[in-house]
């Protein structure tokens, strides 16, 4: 929205005495604003209007002062007066032209929009006035049985017609006085940079130049057109208050005089901002609440609905439903925090920072270890020697101690009652005990070892949920942020839309080339002025990201060089090549907005959900003549929706309105319908000269194949009967088999070759009459019809001579009875408009034979067609088919006999087997994941009274082991032991007293002491399982989803390998259309196919070779068309749908020079996301 400052103060009256002194109090008094604002301007004279300064000042493009007296002056920061007050009148200009962009953009996009789109505009888009509006225009029509969809396109194509020419003419006109700024300033720069009052004498003639051309842009707008007009409807507005142009040398020269002048100038851009305000407010593009309104009453309504049934759940309403679901939310949020979140980060952090608190633990669990290994040696020792009444070696091994004790318990384990009653049976099961409390300590000791080293890992895995929710959240929250920052964002979307506004900048440019060539000034004027603003956008997207890579400076400089007036043309694109071919240097980080290059089609992409509906249900504006709709020409093609083609070369200012407007001349119709069937006889035929061509480069055995094996049931059997024929007489049936399929193949390539260079030189023919007669074409529709019916006579009759030729120079053209092929087209009426001949009967007459011809045309092109095209995928593919159907038919017999149906219930048995299968791999690795996933989110709070009341069975067997072991203890040495003794110390007596037990084990039964000693370590192996128990449920429940997510995995990998296949499957037969690495490397294979093409059309006409050079064009034009269908949706998708269809078009122009097209190739092949060769090499 353009900007609109305040009034600037209002001059002062100077006093006789001290004139400064008085404009400087005069201007205080006016300018009634906080001190530390003013301050620093009442030195000088104020340069900005009472908002601007209310706003800190964005940087934007410098003028183009580059003279060393105006770098000397910024160094020193005494500026001249005049450097600020062009700046805001530069300012002002960008940000009415960057208002009037976003709303050609918007209206643009509404334009270029189906019908079905136009009328969701105009329904449901427009606010709710217009919705009751519509609605009662629609139901008033719907009784006097009129149709509605007519008279709403035609409203919404007067709309946006309407809107689009107010908003061009006043860009017209802003580009052309902002180009004149920057001439004017480059042109007196010198004037402009010396003292102040000098640079104010200059500043004042600039400015009278470019106001007076301003006025006179504005008045001849007026004039010319009634959209443009001031509020009142006076032309007053466009009048602009001209500045004094004394000299500073004058004695009539006074600071009340400058003064004066200077707000001369405020008022003057004043009133430019008003007018440039008030035609906005008409045409601007509706708000965002406007055109969303529909989804947002909705939401209304839903949230209104939504709070109604709160109110009812909440105590307002004597309910305590909302307590007790935010208190379950609260404990179930607090509950996955301290398990998923706190937890593991407090375990970290103790891992981390206090692994030395827990050394003394480890310790004494060690030695705890090692006191029983003690122990079980002293044990076995005492038993070994008792039994073998003999002293054994304090070092004897373990492994020896082992056998002979073994060897022990196996002898007293033959007579177990006798033995354990009067032998030492009793005390090796004490041993054994012993070993086993040992091997559990050991194995509790290594698992706890186990799990301390890997707290760290248990503790981040723990937390991988929380981190995950955390991660997805800041990147939603990073992307909502993020989203309205356009080209001065960062990513991928950012840096596509830099390289956009690089190539606007880039076209505009051309453009101005194109038109200073022709000597079209004032156009070339306009044109440098969006040059300017667009590089004002890309010098405002660019600073901040080029600061950081310390690229500014240079960049910097590029930017400024290209908005030089007085630079060269060459020089400014090898700074356009420079600045691609840095921003193409470095790949984007692995991390669109109103008024960017790419919001036509994020509105596009917004209408789309609609559109789908509406398409279904409004019926379509038809696109082809009524005429053709009664032939249907082109087997069938009238009957279905045209598929967008490359555009024609048809592009002046009155064609472009009259496709805003709906009133397309019917010669747009027809044109477009005449180069539409070519194109897809094209393509036909193109597919066919491709796969003849693959055949016929075939190695001799993939020849023999195909004629054997792949042109069906028949040519088989034919093939096999010469085959044994020849082999009957001796001769060999190759060479027979190879000759013929070589000549069937040079013949269809000969056939097909010829009829593409008829149909490509045709196309060309069209394209280069319809760029020669496009004024004619964009006529009235009487006035085009003419035209056009002298172009297609041209057309048709080069046509008639290029078969014609073809079938005299070879006999391969001809039908299927042996006659040479005739194709004689009508020839159409050429009668004057403004003579008495022409009737309104005449032309509709005209038009049948258009479509006669085109019939003819079609018909032809069939019949030549169908005995040389490549042959349908059954004809080749009829051998696998075969084997497949025979395949398919063995089996399913085998099914009919293991089905009911004879009396076998094989079938039955196996569906239900897999059916049980399918559900049980459906329940372990789908359904209870899912459930225990939930279970985790959402009831953890439920879970929490089990893991306390674990926690106090801990705490309780710890405390009855400590009281028993004091009790052991000083029962054992008659005195009271003291209360903080280590459990260690007292393990140690109790192991003491457990071994002279375990001698005389019935002796220590009967006293109790051996009892105790084992309910001791009974109650000792308890507690440690306990604990090693609970630390192992803490880590499941804390890694309990991932667990359930593992759970899951392999149906996530099913799933995703089906979608895949699905995605393959649906994505197979899109070709470059398509998505993925073998779709781009299919558009990079067309890009390169039309720059090939090129450069034999250049070869061509350099040698003088015009009929050859026209078909070359023609297959140009064909590799194009298939181009332009190929990236439009995935241009559309990125935002470049725009910049890249104009670059296409530009391609396809007849009359852009080769060295354009060139530099329109490159652009194409290094500066689209669309046409890259894979997603790694997005740039910048």
């Amino acid at each position: 929205m353009a900007i609109s400052p305040s009034p600037p103060p209002p001059p002062p009256s100077p006093s006789p005495g001290d004139p400064i002194e008085a404009a400087r109090h005069a201007a205080a008094a006016a300018l009634a604003v906080p001190a530390r604002l003013w301050g620093s301007l009442l030195a000088r004279l104020p340069s900005l209007s009472d908002r601007c300064l209310r706003r800190r000042r964005r940087p934007a493009l410098p003028l183009p002062f580059r003279t060393a007296a105006a770098h000397s002056a910024r160094a020193t920061g005494e500026t001249p007066k005049a450097f600020g007050i062009l700046e805001d009148i530069v300012q002002h200009t960008l940000s009415s032209l960057h208002g009037i962009q976003k709303s050609l953009l918007f209206w643009q996009s509404k334009a270029e929009g189906t019908n079905s789109q136009k009328m969701y505009f105009m329904i449901f888009e427009r606010g709710p006035r217009a919705f009751v509006k519509a609605t009662y225009q629609t139901l008033t029509r719907l009784r006097s049985n009129e149709s509605p969809t007519q008279y709403i396109l035609h409203s919404a194509s007067d709309m946006v017609s309407t809107k689009l020419a107010v908003l061009t003419n006043m860009q017209h006109c802003l580009a052309v006085f902002l180009a004149e700024i920057y001439c004017e300033v480059d042109k007196f720069k010198e004037g402009l940079t010396e003292n102040s009052d000098k640079s104010l004498h200059t500043l004042f003639a600039v400015l009278n130049t470019v106001f007076s051309k301003l006025e006179v842009s504005l008045q001849n707008v007026c004039e010319g057109h009634t959209l443009l007009f001031a509020l009142d409807g006076s032309p007053s507005e466009f009048l602009f208050e001209r500045l004094p142009e004394i000299d500073y040398e004058n004695s009539e020269w006074t600071e009340a005089s400058s003064t004066d002048a200077i707000c001369l100038i405020y008022q003057n851009l004043q009133k430019l901002d008003n007018l440039v305000c008030s035609q906005l407010s008409r045409h601007k593009k509706p708000r965002h609440m406007t055109i969303y309104w529909l989804p947002y009453t909705c939401g209304a309504l839903g949230l209104s609905a939504c709070s109604l049934w709160l109110l009812r759940h909440s105590s307002l309403m004597g309910s305590s439903d909302i307590d007790n679901w935010v208190q379950s939310a609260k404990e179930s949020i607090a509950g996955f925090w301290d398990v998923h979140v706190e937890k593991p980060i407090i375990s970290i952090r103790g891992e981390l920072f206090e692994t030395f608190k827990n050394r003394g633990k480890h310790v004494m669990d060690t030695q705890e270890v090692q006191l029983n290994e003690e122990v079980l040696r002293r044990m076995m020792l005492a038993f070994c020697q008792q039994t073998a009444n003999e002293k054994l070696p304090q070092d004897i091994s373990d492994q020896a101690l082992m056998e002979n004790f073994m060897e022990r318990y196996e002898k007293e384990w033959t007579h177990p009652v006798k033995n354990l009653f009067g032998g030492e049976l009793a005390y090796a099961m004490l041993i054994q005990l012993q070993k086993r409390t040992v091997d559990i300590k050991q194995a509790m000791l290594e698992l706890d070892q186990i799990l301390k080293g890997n707290a760290i890992n248990f503790a981040i895995l723990a937390a991988l949920p929380a981190f995950g929710v955390s991660l997805l959240l800041l990147t939603v929250v990073q992307a909502w942020v993020m989203n309205d920052q356009g080209a001065e964002g960062r990513g991928r979307i950012a840096r596509r839309q830099r390289r956009l506004l690089l190539l606007d900048a880039e076209r505009k440019l051309m453009e101005f080339k194109n038109c200073m060539i022709n000597g079209m000034e004032e156009e070339a004027c306009c044109k440098f002025g969006l040059t300017l603003y667009n590089l004002d956008r890309l010098y405002r997207a660019v600073e901040s990201h080029a600061e950081e890579t310390g690229e500014w400076s240079r960049l910097r400089e590029d930017i400024l060089d290209l908005a030089k007036p007085t630079m060269s043309m060459t020089d400014k694109l090898v700074v356009l090549s420079r600045l691609k071919g840095t921003m193409a240097a470095s790949p984007p980080p692995r991390s669109p907005s109103s008024g960017d290059p790419a919001e036509a089609a994020d509105l596009a992409a917004a209408l789309a959900a609609p559109a789908r509906v509406w398409s279904s249900l409004l019926a379509r504006l038809p696109s082809l003549s009524d005429y053709s709709r009664v032939l249907s020409v082109g087997r069938g093609r009238g009957r279905r929706r045209r598929r967008a083609a490359l555009p024609l070369p048809i592009r002046p200012a009155a064609s472009h309105s009259a496709r805003i407007a709906g009133q397309m001349p019917k010669a747009f119709d027809i044109l477009q319908d005449v180069v539409q069937h070519t194109l897809s006889n094209l393509h036909d035929i193109q597919k066919s000269l491709i796969f003849w061509q693959s055949k016929a480069e075939g190695t001799n055995s993939q020849k023999l194949y195909f004629v054997i094996f792949e042109r069906g049931p028949r040519a088989f059997v034919e093939a096999a009967w010469q085959t044994l024929t020849r082999l009957k007489s001796n001769a060999s049936p190759v060479p027979h088999l190879l000759h013929s399929a070589s000549d069937m193949v040079s013949t269809k390539l000969a056939v097909l070759t010829s009829m593409q260079h008829c149909l490509s030189a045709f196309l060309a023919e069209v394209y280069f009459e319809v760029d020669k007669c496009r004024k004619g074409l964009t006529e009235s529709s009487d006035k085009s019809l003419h035209t056009l019916f002298i172009v297609l006579n041209s057309v048709f009759s080069k046509l008639e001579v290029s078969f014609r030729n073809a079938v005299e120079g070879q006999t391969l053209l001809c039908t299927h009875d042996g006659k040479s092929p005739e194709l004689i087209f009508e020839r159409l009426p050429e009668v004057d408009v403004e003579s008495s001949e022409w009737t309104e009967v005449l032309s509709a007459s005209a038009i049948t034979l258009i479509y006669q011809n085109l019939q003819k045309f079609d018909d032809f092109i069939s019949d030549q067609f169908s005995s040389h095209k490549r042959p349908r995928n059954m004809t080749i593919y009829w051998l696998p088919y075969t084997c497949g159907a025979l395949g398919l038919s063995a089996c399913s017999l085998w099914l009919l006999r293991h089905s009911s149906l004879m009396g076998s219930s094989d079938i039955d048995n196996w569906i239900q087997d897999a059916k049980e299968s399918m559900v049980g791999f459906w329940d372990v690795h789908v359904g209870q994941p899912i459930i225990s996933i939930r279970d985790e989110l959402f009831e953890t709070f439920k879970q929490r009274s089990k893991r306390e009341m674990e926690k106090q069975e801990v705490q309780q067997t710890e405390e009855s082991l400590r009281r028993m072991l004091l009790d052991f203890c000083g029962n054992t040495s008659n005195e009271k032991p003291p209360q903080d003794m280590s459990e260690l110390a007292m393990m140690e007596i109790v192991m003491k007293r457990y071994e002279k037990e375990a001698m005389h084990p019935f002796k220590g039964l009967s006293s109790g002491k051996l009892t105790r000693a084992l309910s001791i370590q009974i109650e000792k192996h308890k507690l440690a399982l306990l604990e090693a128990m609970l630390e192992l449920d803490q880590i499941l429940r804390a890694n309990e989803i991932n667990f359930a997510i593992l759970a899951a995995l392999p149906a996530f990998g099913v799933s995703l390998l089906l979608l895949f296949a699905v995605r393959a499957w649906a994505t197979h037969g899109r070709g470059a259309e398509g998505r993925g690495r073998t779709a781009r490397r299919q558009r990079r294979l067309l890009l390169a196919d039309v720059e090939k093409r090129l450069m034999e059309f250049q070869n061509c006409m350099a040698n003088g070779m015009e009929e050859e050079a026209c078909c070359k064009f023609g297959l140009t034009l064909y590799t194009l068309d298939r181009l332009y269908k190929a990236v439009e949706s995935h241009a559309r998708e990125t935002g470049e749908w725009s910049s890249l269809r104009e670059d296409m078009f530009d391609l396809a122009k007849p009359g852009v020079g080769m060295e354009d097209k060139l530099v329109l190739l490159s652009r194409l092949k290094g500066m689209y996301d669309c046409l890259l060769p894979s997603p790694s090499g997005v740039i910048n």
